[in-house]
């Protein structure tokens, strides 16, 4: 499984299952609906985070790959923190219902409340980051909770995510991330930083732009605002 994704990604099957020059002389990638453009071993590299939904060969070992839509890090997270969504949501309900603040002493005090021992800080982060954006944007506990708990989750994972709360990040995929983005940069790919006390942008190393890789920087820039205290709303 892959150091990044903890998954049989794109990374395993261009390094373990194959060999990257295999795969620029035998297969035809697409991202998408968009065919990738790969001329050499370094145009795989920011998509080994990728799962691979569909994987077909011939007799002549010609494969064709379509990679999933986002990376694992980014789908994996927002699994774990629509359930953290959806109980804010309904804590929040219940409070206004209450008529009484809702705010992260509240969350506390509810019986499925959880936060973990291994990354209380971060949690705690997310979790005031969570009530904050709900607080901000009332009408969002007024969408619809699908009473099946799974059609619930992917109602969170697929619009509200996305729509409200892209910035919120946890510590275990921001590290994903972390790892990903310097391997990245040492193979010949920008990567940046930000420095949120002045505004300006921070480290940025030489190299060829990829909008899978900057779009990770962001992220990782998010998780770092959240955890200094910035809220995102």
């Amino acid at each position: 499984m892959s150091k990044w994704t903890g998954k049989s990604d794109f990374c395993d099957w261009c390094e373990m299952h194959n060999n990257p020059q295999e795969i620029i002389e035998k297969a035809t990638v697409y991202y998408g609906d968009a065919k990738v453009a790969i001329n050499s071993p370094h145009d795989l590299i920011p998509y080994y985070t990728h799962l691979t939904a569909m994987i077909a060969s011939d007799q002549n070992g010609k494969q064709t790959i379509h990679l999933s839509r986002d990376s694992w890090i980014d789908t994996e997270e927002r699994q774990f923190l629509s359930h953290k969504i959806i109980s804010a949501i309904k804590w929040c309900r219940k409070a206004n219902k209450e008529k009484v603040n809702f705010d992260y002493d509240f969350c506390k005090k509810q019986k499925d409340f959880y936060i973990s021992q291994y990354n209380s800080e971060s949690d705690e982060k997310v979790w005031k980051n969570i009530i904050s954006i709900l607080n901000a944007r009332p009408a969002l506990i007024k969408d619809h909770i699908n009473k099946d708990y799974r059609k619930a989750c992917e109602f969170v994972e697929e619009y509200m995510i996305p729509a409200h709360f892209s910035g919120v990040h946890d510590e275990m995929h921001n590290r994903y991330r972390e790892q990903f983005v310097k391997y990245c940069s040492e193979n010949g790919y920008c990567a940046f930083s930000i420095n949120f006390e002045t505004g300006e942008w921070g480290y940025q190393n030489q190299g060829e732009w990829h909008p899978v890789i900057r779009n990770m920087c962001f992220a990782i820039a998010d998780y770092h605002r959240m955890m200094k205290g910035y809220e995102l709303i």
